[in-house]
C-alpha cells in the first residue's frame, strides 16, 4: 500500500515540475500578439531642438536626449503615436513651426508674457539655469566680483529669452558688456573658442567643454506648450505628467542626471575679505553652530543619536567645499527649534524654508540661494473619491505655515509629528495631508502603506536655503552661495536617492509578493516541487503524526504568547487610564486650591489651610511621579544597592513614624513584633529597604478597611556562613485580601486588585513590583499567601552580612554628629549667596527661602554669567554658591569646572551645593564628580539645604 501511494506522490511531483517548467516559459516570455489596432491613434509631433543633452542624433540617425526620454516615458500614459520634428531648426524658428501647425507641441519652453497670449502652457516638464560661462583657462574674471566684469564681450543667440533674463540680471549687479549675436550654436561656440567673445551665454541643459561656469543668473521651471485651441493634447499630456508625478518617481532630476552635465564646472573665486572670513573660520578664531529640525525624515532626522539625512548630508558637501568647519546642535523638541531659530542662541539655521524668507527680512537674517527644491504633494488614500474634506495637520507655529495656507478652512485633524498625519490618512481618521516631496517617497517606498497615493502641486514650492542669523557676518551667504553652485546634479542626486529610493533588503515578506507576483508564484511552485520529492525520499507517513503534534504544540504556544501579550497591552491600557484619574486627582486639589488661595477675600486661616493642603497633594503627585521613574530606572538596569551599617531596631521605629499618619487616618491598629535578635546592627541599604518595607505596609493599609488591623514581624535565622544571618520580614493584615489568580501576577507592572476609579484606592500599580525587583536586587524572596476576604500575609526573606563592633560604633558615631548638627539652630544672618538658576519661578522659591533666614542673596540665570560674577568679585565676597544642573547656554556642570580652574584659589575653592531635579543616586555622584560639595533634590527640602549649608558656611 505504501509503494502505492509513493509511486502515485512521484507521478503527481514530476507532473507539477513540468507545469513549474511550462508556467516560467509562459510567464518569462509571453507577449502580447501582433495584430491590427482597434482603433487610429492620434500622431503627436514633437518639436525637437538640436542641443547636447537636449536632443542630439548619432550616426546612425538615432535621436537621444532628455526630449527623447521624456516623451518615451509620458507615451505610457497616453494613446498616442510620436513623430519627432525639426531637428536641427533653432528656437525661434520651431516657435514659428508650432505656431503655424507644422508641429504640435514643444516641451522645453519658458514661460514669458508675450508666449502666455500665443500659446497654452501645460504642467512642468523640468527645470533649467541660465549661465555665464567662459573659458577653462581665463583667469580676467572672478566669480561675483563684478566689477571685473566691466567690459565683457559676451556671444548669445539672437531674440533668445534667455538674453533677455540675463540683461536684467547684468543690470541688477552693475556691469557693462558688448554683446554679438549669432545664429547657430556651432558659429556660438566656435566663435567662443577663438576668442572673439570671453563669454557665452547658455543654459544648463547644455554641455560645456574646456569651459567653466562663471555665474548663474536664473532658475525656472520649463515647460511644454501647445497652440490654445490644442486642449485635447494639452489635457492628455498633463494627465501623462500626472501620472509620471505619482509613479515614475524624481523623473525630472533622473532625467538631467542622465542627459546634463552637472554644475560641477563652476569654478569658485573667493574674494580676499571672503578668504580672509573663511581662515578666521578654519582657524578657530571664530566657530560656527548650525541648528536643524530632527523629525522630517528624509530631509533630517536622528538615527541612533547621529544627525541623518538629505538635507545634513547636502549641507555638510557645501561646507567642505568651502572648507569651513563647523558643529551641529540638536534641539531637544519642536518648541526647543523654534526658540532657536529666533533668539540667536545657533549661527547658521541649516533648513530655511521659502515661504519664511519675510520672517528672515524681519530678524536681519542673510539667506543662501536656494540649494534643494522640492515640491508640496497632496497624500491622500487611493479610495478616496473627490476632493478631500478633513487634513492632518502637524501642531506648528508660524515658521512653518505652507501647509495651514493650503488647508485654509477646511477641516483639520491635528497631530504631533509626519508619522501620526500619515497613519491618519491610511487609517481614515483624515482624507489627506500635505507633505514635502521627497518625505512623500521615503514613506511610500517603505511598502508599509500601500493604500496611499500622492498629487504633486506646481506651487507653493518651498525650496531650502541656508539661513545666517544676525550674530554672524552676512558674507558666509555670498561664500556659501558660490559653494551651493558647485554641487552637481551626480551629488544631489545619489544623496537623494540614498534616503528615498525603496531597499530590497528592507522589503517584507508581504511588500516583496505584492512587487514580484510573477517571481513568488515560480518560488512557491518550485518549493512544492522540490518538497514532493523531498517527501518521497526522506518521509515516512508516520511521521506527518508528529508533525502534526509539533504543529499543534507550536499553536498553542502561540495562542499563549498571544494572550500574555494581550494580558500586558491590557494592563497597560489599564494603567494609563487609572493614572489618568490618579494624576489628576491631586492636580485638580492643587489647582483648586491655588485658586481659592488668589481671592482677595479669603482670611489668613483659610490661605493657611489652602496651602497646607496643597502640599499634601502635591506630595502624593510626587510619589506617584517617582513610582514611574523608579520602574523605569530598575527595567533599565541602573539601581545598585549601597549596604551600610543599619539597625533593624531603628529601621523598624521609623516606619512606624511613617506610616502612623495613614494608619491613624483609617483608624487602623499598627503593631510592630521584633523577635530576640542576636545581631540587630546589619550591612544592608536602609533607603531601599525602609522603601520595600513603606511600600508592603502602605499597601496592606489601603486594602484593609477602617479599623482593621497591620502586623510587622521580625525574626532571624541562623545562615549558612558564620558572619551572616537569615532575617524573615512579615506584613500581616485582615484585608480584603487578594484571589488565586491575581496572586499570580500582583509582581507584575501596572496590576492592581481594585480599579481606582471605583474603589477610590489610589497608586501606580508598580509599588509590588518595585519591590519584588528590590529584594531580587538583595538575593532575597519574597512569598504572598492570601485568602479572598480574610487577608494577607507577605513575607521578605534576606541572607546579610553582619556588622563587626568596630562598624557599628563608627556608625552609631556618625549618626550622633549628625544628630548635633541638627539641633544646632543654623545663623546664616549677612552671609552672601550666589543664586544660579535659569527658571525665574525657581530663582525667586529659592531666594525667598534664603532670605527670611537673613541670607542677602544675588542672582545669575545662567553658569556663563555665575562663571563671570565669581571671577569679578573678590575673594570672601560670596561664602557659597547654590548651583542648578540643567541651563541653556552652559549648564551646572561645567560651570562648576571652570570655577574650580580659576587662578585665585579662595575663589576656586568656593563651596558649590547642586541644586536639582536630577534626583537619583548616579545624579548625586555626577554632581561630585564634577567638583561640587553637595547635591540637594528639587523641590528643596528646606531643613537638608540648611543643614549642609551649616556644614559648609565657615
Amino acid at each position: 500500500m505504501l509503494k502505492k501511494i509513493q509511486a502515485k506522490l512521484l507521478i503527481a511531483s514530476r507532473a507539477l515540475l513540468v507545469f513549474c517548467c511550462t508556467l516560467f516559459i509562459l510567464l518569462t516570455t509571453i507577449a502580447p500578439a501582433a495584430g491590427e489596432p482597434t482603433h487610429e491613434r492620434r500622431t503627436v509631433r514633437v518639436g525637437v531642438l538640436a542641443q547636447d543633452g537636449l536632443c542630439q542624433k548619432d550616426a546612425n540617425g538615432r535621436l537621444s536626449g532628455y526630449t527623447i526620454d521624456l516623451w518615451q516615458m509620458a507615451n505610457r500614459y497616453m494613446d498616442v503615436k510620436v513623430e519627432y520634428v525639426g531637428y536641427g531648426k533653432n528656437w525661434n524658428e520651431l516657435l514659428q513651426m508650432l505656431e503655424h501647425g507644422e508641429l504640435d507641441i514643444l516641451t522645453n519652453a519658458q514661460k514669458s508674457p508675450e508666449r502666455e497670449q500665443i500659446f497654452a502652457f501645460t504642467k512642468p516638464t523640468g527645470v533649467t539655469s541660465g549661465l555665464l560661462n567662459v573659458r577653462a583657462d581665463n583667469t580676467k574674471f572672478i566669480a561675483g566680483d563684478y566689477a571685473t566684469y566691466n567690459g565683457m564681450r559676451i556671444g548669445t543667440f539672437r531674440k533668445d529669452r534667455t538674453y533677455d533674463l540675463f540683461q536684467k540680471w547684468a543690470q541688477a549687479k552693475g556691469f557693462t558688456y558688448q554683446t554679438t549675436f549669432y545664429d547657430t550654436s556651432t558659429e556660438l561656440y566656435a566663435a567662443f573658442l577663438r576668442g572673439e567673445v570671453e563669454a557665452i551665454i547658455a543654459n544648463s541643459f547644455r554641455k560645456p567643454e574646456n569651459e567653466h561656469t562663471l555665474d548663474m543668473f536664473y532658475t525656472n521651471n520649463i515647460y511644454g506648450i501647445v497652440r490654445k485651441d490644442d486642449t485635447q493634447l494639452l489635457n492628455e499630456f498633463n494627465y501623462a505628467l500626472n501620472q509620471m508625478n505619482a509613479s515614475e518617481g524624481d523623473w525630472v532630476h533622473m532625467l538631467l542626471y542622465k542627459y546634463v552635465t552637472d554644475t560641477n564646472t563652476v569654478k569658485i573665486s573667493f574674494s580676499q575679505r571672503e578668504q580672509e572670513l573663511i581662515r578666521q573660520y578654519q582657524s578657530g578664531e571664530k566657530k560656527l553652530v548650525v541648528g536643524v529640525w530632527t523629525d522630517r525624515a528624509p530631509l533630517s532626522y536622528v538615527e541612533n543619536g547621529k544627525l541623518k539625512g538629505i538635507l545634513p548630508d547636502l549641507f555638510d558637501k557645501i561646507m567642505q567645499k568651502a572648507g569651513i568647519p563647523y558643529t551641529i546642535k540638536l534641539p531637544k523638541d519642536k518648541a526647543d527649534y523654534e526658540k532657536m531659530c529666533l533668539d540667536g542662541s545657533v549661527d547658521v539655521i541649516m533648513d530655511w524654508r521659502h515661504d519664511n524668507i519675510p520672517l528672515a527680512e524681519e530678524r536681519d537674517y542673510a539667506l543662501s540661494k536656494k540649494y534643494l527644491d522640492t515640491h508640496i504633494v497632496l497624500l491622500k488614500r487611493n479610495t478616496l473619491k473627490g476632493q478631500p474634506h478633513t487634513f492632518a495637520v502637524e501642531n506648528t507655529t508660524r515658521l512653518s505655515n505652507v501647509e495651514d495656507k493650503l488647508v485654509d478652512d477646511a477641516n483639520v485633524f491635528l497631530t504631533n509629528n509626519v508619522d501620526e498625519s500619515i497613519r491618519a490618512v491610511a487609517y481614515g481618521k483624515a482624507d489627506a495631508t500635505y507633505l514635502y516631496y521627497y518625505m512623500a517617497l521615503y514613506y511610500l517606498n517603505q511598502g508599509s502603506y500601500k493604500n496611499l497615493v500622492y498629487e504633486i502641486l506646481d506651487n507653493p514650492r518651498p525650496d531650502v536655503h541656508i539661513a545666517f542669523t544676525a550674530g554672524v557676518s552676512h558674507e558666509l551667504s555670498g561664500i556659501i552661495s558660490k559653494c551651493i553652485s558647485q554641487i552637481s546634479n551626480e551629488e544631489r542626486t545619489q544623496i537623494i536617492n540614498k534616503y528615498t529610493t525603496f531597499q530590497p533588503q528592507n522589503m517584507d515578506f508581504v511588500t516583496y509578493i505584492a512587487y514580484n507576483p510573477q517571481m513568488t508564484l515560480l518560488f512557491f511552485a518550485f518549493i512544492l516541487a522540490i518538497s514532493l520529492g523531498f517527501l518521497l525520499m526522506y518521509m515516512r507517513l508516520h511521521e506527518k503524526k508528529r508533525l502534526l503534534a509539533q504543529e499543534q504544540a507550536y499553536a498553542v504556544k502561540q495562542e499563549q504568547l498571544a494572550e500574555a501579550a494581550q494580558a500586558a497591552n491590557k494592563s497597560k491600557t489599564s494603567f494609563l487610564f487609572n493614572m489618568s484619574h490618579d494624576i489628576r486627582t491631586p492636580m485638580n486639589a492643587i489647582i483648586g486650591f491655588a485658586n481659592l488661595a488668589q481671592n482677595a477675600k479669603c482670611s489668613t486661616e483659610q490661605m493657611h489651610s489652602y496651602l497646607s493642603k496643597i502640599l499634601v497633594a502635591s506630595q502624593h503627585l510626587l510619589s506617584l511621579i517617582n513610582d514611574i521613574l523608579e520602574m523605569s530606572r530598575i527595567e533599565s538596569g541602573k539601581i545598585t544597592l549601597e549596604p551600610a551599617p543599619t539597625s533593624w531596631s531603628e529601621m523598624l521605629q521609623e516606619l512606624q513614624t511613617i506610616m502612623q499618619e495613614q494608619i491613624e487616618s483609617k483608624k487602623q491598629s499598627f503593631t510592630i513584633s521584633i523577635a530576640p535578635l542576636t545581631h540587630d546592627y546589619v550591612m544592608i541599604d536602609k533607603l531601599r529597604m525602609e522603601q520595600v518595607l513603606v511600600n508592603l505596609v502602605s499597601n496592606a493599609s489601603k486594602y484593609t478597611p477602617e479599623r482593621g488591623s497591620i502586623r510587622v514581624e521580625l525574626a532571624q535565622y541562623p545562615a549558612a556562613k558564620p558572619n551572616q544571618a537569615l532575617y524573615k520580614i512579615s506584613v500581616i493584615d485582615n484585608g480584603m485580601g487578594m484571589s488565586e489568580d491575581f496572586v499570580k501576577k500582583i509582581f507584575s507592572p501596572f496590576e492592581r486588585a481594585n480599579n481606582s476609579t471605583v474603589s477610590k484606592i489610589q497608586g501606580t500599580g508598580l509599588g509590588m513590583s518595585i519591590t519584588k525587583s528590590i529584594v531580587d536586587l538583595a538575593n532575597g524572596t519574597i512569598d504572598v499567601k492570601s485568602k479572598l476576604g480574610e487577608g494577607t500575609e507577605i513575607i521578605v526573606a534576606v541572607t546579610l552580612c553582619l556588622c563587626t563592633d568596630a562598624e557599628t560604633a563608627a556608625r552609631n558615631a556618625k549618626q550622633l554628629d549628625k544628630q548635633q548638627a541638627q539641633a544646632e539652630q543654623p545663623d546664616f544672618k549677612g552671609k552672601r549667596l550666589l543664586v544660579v538658576e535659569d527658571n525665574k519661578l525657581n530663582r525667586e522659591i529659592t531666594v525667598t527661602i534664603l532670605e527670611q533666614t537673613g541670607i542677602i542673596t544675588e542672582q545669575a540665570e545662567d553658569g556663563s554669567v555665575a562663571v563671570k560674577m565669581v571671577q569679578e568679585a573678590a575673594p570672601g565676597y560670596y561664602d557659597l554658591i547654590l548651583m542648578d544642573i540643567q541651563m541653556p547656554i552652559m549648564d551646572g556642570y561645567e560651570a562648576t569646572k571652570q570655577i574650580r580652574a580659576l587662578p585665585d584659589k579662595r575663589l576656586a575653592q568656593l563651596p558649590i551645593i547642586a541644586v536639582s531635579a536630577n534626583a537619583f543616586e548616579e545624579d548625586k555622584k555626577a554632581s561630585l564628580a564634577a567638583g561640587m560639595d553637595g547635591h540637594i533634590a528639587k523641590p528643596i527640602n528646606v531643613p537638608d539645604l540648611f543643614a549642609l549649608m551649616q556644614k559648609l558656611i565657615k
